[in-house]
């Protein structure tokens, strides 16, 4: 790589994995990481091996503490993915004016974190970008243009941002946020939406869904932030399975391994076909014609049989 990138701090949020968190911090590690932030949540109650599991985690770290220096946090008793993830996002950003953020389930190489140190850097004033992507959804027909985009929806597959956008989390999914929700998306020309996004607050609300992707995506719609996504994909998930919260089953989703990011070039601000299809495809919203004409479909095959 020919130019030089200090890369920024990095928080790794772990749990009840311990080989999937030696590995990402054994990669860190021979990245030439020498310090990182690592924050792990805490056994569910009266469940022996999980708590088995999160100490066998904690013992990987500080083992590997010895050969890089590791600030570590960690929680006694069992947060979830929303309280659990926030609690050490908020203690990073106590630490460290911005910085990059990584779950231990992800596989990557070292032009992730140059992509995100170096849009760290050079949006830091833009306070209309509220975060940096290293996910770029693969199956995105852009017709071989491989351009920068700006997106409405922020990935939390390998992130970066800066603590004072933190410090907006939605963190109360009440009435208050549903009328701010609403205007944000009269504004930005996205109301269809709403009753959509009204469905995942419900969830929210009744701790259906234990989330804090998702706030920190209503956060992006309410003060309309875009998240800066890399030309090709720099991350993917490998926690898919049975010991995962909410990525269970497969995946056969790939990365841009080896492939660097331009630095100078500008992101495609108006990326509308890029949100609809992460809107269709990863959130499964579809609008009123595409039901209707869909339940049309469903009911002329029926007619057939």
């Amino acid at each position: 790589m020919d130019r030089q990138v200090e890369i920024a701090p990095i928080l790794v949020l772990a749990y009840n994995r311990p080989e999937k968190t030696r590995a990402i911090l054994e990669k860190l590690k021979f990245f030439g990481i020498r310090n990182c932030f690592v924050s792990v949540d805490g056994p569910k109650l009266n469940n022996s091996e999980d708590k088995v599991r999160v100490e066998n985690t904690i013992n990987i770290i500080e083992d590997l503490s010895t050969q890089m220096e590791i600030l570590l946090n960690f929680s006694t008793t069992n947060l979830g993915c929303y309280e659990g993830v926030v609690s050490g996002i908020d203690w990073f950003f106590t630490q460290v004016p911005s910085g990059i953020i990584l779950e231990d389930d992800l596989d990557f190489d070292f032009h992730l974190l140059v992509f995100l140190s170096e849009q760290l850097v050079k949006h830091r004033s833009n306070l209309n970008i509220g975060s940096i992507s290293g996910f770029r959804d693969e199956r995105f027909p852009d017709n071989g243009k491989s351009l920068q985009l700006c997106t409405c929806f922020p990935s939390s597959w390998g992130w970066a941002t800066w603590s004072d956008r933190w410090s907006y989390l939605e963190r109360e999914i009440n009435f208050f946020f549903s009328c701010k929700l609403g205007f944000a998306l009269l504004f930005d020309g996205m109301l269809p939406t709403f009753f959509h996004w009204k469905g995942v607050q419900r969830r929210l609300k009744m701790r259906e869904l234990d989330s804090w992707a998702y706030r920190w995506l209503f956060t992006h719609l309410v003060r309309h932030w875009k998240s800066v996504v890399p030309s090709n994909n720099l991350v993917t998930n490998v926690g898919f399975g049975s010991d995962a919260t909410h990525t269970l089953g497969t995946s056969d989703r790939k990365f841009s391994r080896g492939i660097a990011d331009e630095y100078g070039v500008q992101p495609v601000t108006n990326a509308k076909d890029y949100d609809f299809f992460l809107l269709s495809r990863v959130y499964g919203y579809s609008n009123i014609f595409s039901k209707v004409k869909n339940r049309t479909l469903k009911i002329n095959r029926k007619s057939h049989y």
